[in-house]
C-alpha cells in the first residue's frame, strides 16, 4: 500500500458494486462506470521477473477481477454493449480495469457486434446467461 497512491488510499467511494479481500468493484470518481481496483497496490509500470508462484497468484486475481467485473458491467450497463478497459490512464501507477459502455459508430473502431458476441460467450462461461 502506498500513502500517496489514490487508488490504494480510496477515500472517496461513491458506490460498491462488489467487494473481496483482494479487490473491490465501485463507481469510478471520474466516469461513474465500474471500476475494478486491488488492494494490492500493484504497479503496472515496473518490470519484475516474478517468481512462478507470484505469476500464478497474479494470474488467479486477473482472472476473478475480470469474472466480477463482466458480471457487474452485464447488470450496469443492461446487457453486453460494453468493454474492459485494461488502460490504466488517469492513475497509471494502481492497477486498475474500467467497464465502458460501446456505442455504435464509435471513432475508436470497436467493432460492436464481435465485442457483444466475445461478451455472450464469457457470460455463458461465466453461468451468467
Amino acid at each position: 500500500m502506498s500513502k500517496e497512491c489514490e487508488l490504494c488510499i480510496l477515500d472517496r467511494i461513491n458506490h460498491v458494486f462488489y467487494n473481496c479481500d483482494d479487490f473491490i468493484i465501485l463507481a469510478c470518481d471520474s466516469c461513474n462506470v465500474p471500476m475494478v481496483v486491488p488492494y494490492e497496490h500493484i504497479d503496472p509500470t515496473v518490470i519484475t521477473m516474478p517468481t512462478m508462484e507470484e505469476t500464478i497468484k497474479m494470474k488467479d486475481l486477473k482472472s476473478r477481477m475480470s469474472a466480477e467485473l463482466y458480471k457487474v458491467a452485464y447488470e450496469f450497463f443492461d446487457g453486453p454493449e460494453f468493454y474492459i478497459d485494461t488502460k490504466e490512464n488517469k492513475i497509471p501507477n494502481h492497477m486498475h480495469w474500467h467497464a465502458r459502455p460501446i456505442k455504435e459508430g464509435s471513432t475508436c473502431g470497436v467493432n460492436l457486434k464481435k465485442i457483444t458476441n466475445n461478451n455472450l460467450r464469457k457470460l455463458k462461461q461465466l453461468g451468467i446467461l
